[in-house]
């Protein structure tokens, strides 16, 4: 049942070259001066002309389509991850932490026991097809990032990563406990493939949790530095086989277990699940963190799954824990821990101690804030006739020219999954619809009604171009497929260099995501996060609620004082959006 649409899934289009380039455009020029945009409208127009570079590059793409089973998009999407040297905490995994005020009294022991027992379940679900296949509009969505979930990791390696995916087993499945600098192999199915219950693996995870014993060396360390240094400790690890052992079995688990003995709080849990190195292996694809104070959150490694896809193991999870459903017990054999065991060199502990230093540094290099806008949410902007999503948009655009008096590219990740292996494009809410607002708000405030029909323009222009995202008619995704396909046949192909478009000034201000901005809407969630994309940047991580927005904001300390000044602006504009609104109507 799970995969039943999966084979009838469209492919990802590849839009015409004319409608990419408008397009281009017009997410262009609100960025730069109008003499620049002439510059580039010249370069653009090179690059499209008739039996010229893109047209080339076009029909390469589209021969290339022909010969994929799958999406045209996806071998070149999983490079842009894997080839990626940045730490991957920062660089790209993205972290949430939910709301747990419906959880029964638990202690950590228990409630660890239940997420495992109920990631086992989950994976189970996912083997035998029993998991629901995702709709959205009466549309089935893609699946294929499902078997990505568990028993999963990014290795590290020069040059550019390996992802591993386990071979599908029920029998002697297990989890990667990590807890006091030390990882502990916890089964919870036996040989038969039978689950062992919350309270056995509630029992042998309290055994593990009031050990008395010395803190271990927290060798998952070396998953929060650069990849090429971590594909070196890597590999000086995996020279001795009880450490290449070791490795091995942390990729066999169906997820990490972290156990955040220091988080007082929700602050410092989603700032420990976004920078913290303790008790940490940011290369697993899901790292479930569990605080001392009873806090669940979930760190993801972004290369075979993203966020939309990822939530679905996250409510599944989060519905066990709030149940009070009796659990099905197959078994009562009791689980047996093992402790993984190290053998590190001089040189090699010397290396994750400064590792350790290091992280501690970055922890400090980074600013984050978790604002909880009360004053409405999506029920009321609806009533107020926009959409949610262009609503904040406008807000953050409005905030952000009051803030840096200028426009500046920002990112909006859409999820393009009403295709087979769709992932996600991308539109630029720093519009010339948005700019329009942003003026007439704060250089020389005009009358609401002129303001409002702005608004409407603005929103209506948003939606739009929303909706062609989702059907694979974006921009970038396009363009970059062009710019490897030229990578990869430059030899075959009748270019004698690599286009000019690809390094054109107002290209690159589009590409260069000052903010760059992922949503979601699941009320079960308390804050979520990633890192700035780029050294001047800002991470905006937004939940839209029915009565409230969740805003969350990343950027490095430099940046502090600016960011805190953007968080107010856009609390003010977003009230100013809805005062406007309502002076009118």
């Amino acid at each position: 049942m799970t995969f039943k649409f999966q084979e009838h899934l469209p492919s990802v289009p590849i839009p015409e070259l004319e409608d990419t380039k408008r397009k281009l455009l017009e997410a262009i020029e609100p960025l730069i001066s109008k003499e620049e945009f002439e510059e580039t409208k010249k370069v653009v127009q090179q690059f499209f002309e008739e039996s010229g570079e893109a047209q080339l590059l076009q029909e390469k793409l589209q021969m290339w389509q022909e010969d994929i089973a799958g999406s045209w998009l996806k071998s070149f999407w999983d490079n842009v991850y894997l080839t990626s040297r940045n730490s991957l905490h920062t660089g790209s995994n993205f972290n949430v932490l939910l709301d747990n005020q419906q959880y029964p009294l638990r202690t950590i022991a228990e409630l660890a026991g239940k997420v495992s027992r109920s990631v086992a379940e989950f994976y189970h679900t996912i083997i035998d097809e029993k998991a629901a296949p995702e709709m959205s509009g009466g549309m089935p969505l893609d699946m294929s990032q499902f078997p990505n979930f568990f028993r999963s990791v990014r290795i590290p390696k020069i040059h550019r990563d390996g992802h591993y995916v386990a071979e599908y087993s029920k029998v002697e499945n297990h989890i990667s406990l990590l807890t006091n600098g030390n990882i502990y192999s916890i089964p919870v199915t036996n040989q038969r493939g039978i689950m062992y219950s919350s309270e056995a693996l509630s029992s042998v995870i309290e055994s593990i949790l009031s050990l008395r014993e010395p803190a271990g060396k927290n060798v998952g360390i070396f998953t929060t530095t650069n990849r090429n240094k971590a594909a070196d400790i890597y590999q000086q690890l995996s020279v001795t086989t009880v450490n290449a052992e070791n490795l091995q079995s942390i990729a066999d688990s169906l997820v990490v277990l972290s156990i955040d003995k220091e988080s007082t709080n929700s602050d410092e849990a989603i700032q420990n699940l976004l920078l913290g190195g303790k008790n940490k292996y940011f290369d697993k694809t899901l790292q479930i963190v569990i605080t001392k104070t009873g806090e669940v959150g979930y760190s993801v490694e972004h290369t075979g799954v993203d966020g939309t896809t990822s939530f679905a193991v996250i409510q599944y999870v989060q519905d066990q824990l709030t149940s009070t459903d009796t659990e099905n017990i197959e078994t009562k054999e009791q689980a047996e821990a093992k402790k993984l065991d190290w053998i590190l060199s001089a040189e090699l502990l010397e290396e994750l101690n400064v590792l350790e230093t290091e992280n501690e540094k970055t922890v400090q290099n980074y600013f984050i804030h978790v604002q909880n806008f009360d004053a409405f949410g999506t029920d009321e902007i609806k009533q107020l006739g926009f959409s949610p999503d262009s609503f904040f948009h406008m807000a953050l655009q409005v905030a952000q020219y009051k803030t840096f008096e200028t426009m500046r590219s920002t990112y909006e990740a859409v999820s393009m999954r009403l295709f087979k292996e769709g992932r996600t494009e991308c539109i630029r809410p720093s519009s010339t619809e948005n700019l329009a607002l942003a003026k007439a708000i704060v250089e020389d405030p005009l009358e609401p009604a002129i303001v409002y029909r702005l608004m409407q323009h603005a929103s209506t222009a948003h939606s739009a171009r929303l909706k062609e995202a989702r059907k694979g008619f974006g921009v970038e995704r396009h363009l970059f497929g062009l710019q490897e396909i030229f990578s990869q046949f430059e030899d075959e192909l009748e270019i004698e260099k690599s286009p000019a478009l690809f390094f054109d000034p107002g290209y690159l201000k589009m590409r260069h995501d000052f903010i760059s901005t992922s949503n979601m809407t699941h009320p079960e969630v308390k804050s979520c996060m990633f890192g700035p994309v780029v050294e001047d940047g800002y991470g905006i991580f937004y939940v839209l609620l029915k009565n409230r927005l969740i805003i969350n904001y990343s950027s490095f300390s430099r940046n502090e004082q600016d960011a805190k000044l953007l968080v107010r602006n856009l609390d003010e504009a977003l009230k100013e959006l809805r005062d406007i609104v309502l002076a009118v109507k």
